[in-house]
């Protein structure tokens, strides 16, 4: 009998066939879906050639999510750890683990950073979809250059002063590649999924025009101002729970705040992963968030107020 450690894939093997496993789950049931990040990104030079993946990430038909997350766990895939705290910007995917593979599939069901409708984003992207292989000769479906680079670029901005250094290589790597075409396109395409303002630094670096409309709708310009919160502050204690309890209705304030507060114990020692082992360790690394959230209070409040005034008073980009 073969042992299941004789199994085991090392790391840079199982993500790229991982690669593959979950395109072609989507593929053989109907379901539109494409790889991106990390080797699409490779592929258009946007990262260096070295640089490696440590997990899957498929963009899913935000009507087929569902449908799709039920396929993987029909094959062995589980939720490592469900977020459902306090967030800044609405939840974007999942991350899937399975017992024999070394590596994650996070399924993205709408991408941070792109403020129009998620299946309008969806949609537009999926008509500039462009063919490429891993694994060897594996064809899998992913976006285009342009689409890849407005990915890669949100995806940078979204990890706040953390991503400065990755997203000044980015825009090294990027820049020599863009005609004056390419700049136009990058700028309709950001214009009609709703990327324009969230590329701004990008796009001022770059050189690209793009259009903002003079007077956004006021939901639009509450995406705005928590893009510009998620971008500059980041995940910092108590921001996200701020953030959301600022647009929660009152009487769903209760709920809220105890989901916040208290987590799941995957959660707690996700975040904590020194945390002592049995109830005792979870109690007190529980007590710990909360004391440090209580500290968090005040800056956290002046962080996302301050934000949201900036936002309102310039009527759409916070500067």
């Amino acid at each position: 009998m073969i042992s299941d450690d004789a199994l085991r894939l090392e790391a840079d093997e199982a993500v790229e066939l991982a690669h593959v496993l979950a395109f072609r789950l989507a593929s053989d049931h109907g379901i539109r879906a494409m790889v991106i990040k990390g080797p699409v990104a490779r592929h258009f030079g946007l990262r260096p050639a070295g640089d490696t993946s440590i997990d899957v990430d498929i963009w899913v038909d935000p009507q087929r999510y569902e449908t799709y997350c039920d396929l993987l766990r029909s094959v062995g895939w589980t939720i490592g750890v469900l977020h459902r705290s306090a967030s800044i910007m609405a939840i974007h995917s999942d991350a899937f683990v399975h017992p024999t593979w070394p590596c994650e599939i996070d399924v993205h069901h709408r991408f941070p950073g792109f403020l129009a409708d998620p299946q309008l984003v969806f949609d537009t992207l999926w008509e500039r979809v462009v063919e490429m292989t891993v694994a060897g000769d594996q064809s899998l479906a992913a976006p285009d250059r342009i689409s890849s680079i407005l990915i890669e670029s949100l995806h940078l901005l979204r990890d706040g002063p953390g991503g400065q250094g990755r997203l000044a290589g980015l825009i090294e790597r990027v820049a020599p590649l863009l005609g004056e075409r390419d700049k136009v396109d990058l700028a309709k395409l950001a214009h009609g999924v709703g990327a324009a303002e969230s590329l701004e630094p990008v796009f001022d670096r770059l050189g690209v025009v793009a259009f903002v409309p003079p007077d956004p709708e006021p939901r639009h310009v509450e995406s705005i101002a928590d893009w510009r919160l998620r971008t500059t502050v980041g995940d910092a204690l108590a921001v996200p729970a701020i953030a959301e309890l600022s647009r929660t209705p009152l009487s769903r304030w209760p709920r809220m705040l105890w989901r916040t507060v208290w987590l799941t114990e995957a959660e707690i020692r996700e975040r904590q992963p020194g945390a002592a082992p049995g109830a005792w360790g979870l109690f007190r690394a529980r007590l710990r968030r909360l004391g440090y959230g209580t500290l968090a209070l005040a800056p956290a409040l002046r962080a996302v107020f301050g934000v949201r005034r900036q936002v309102s008073r310039s009527g759409r980009r916070g500067r």
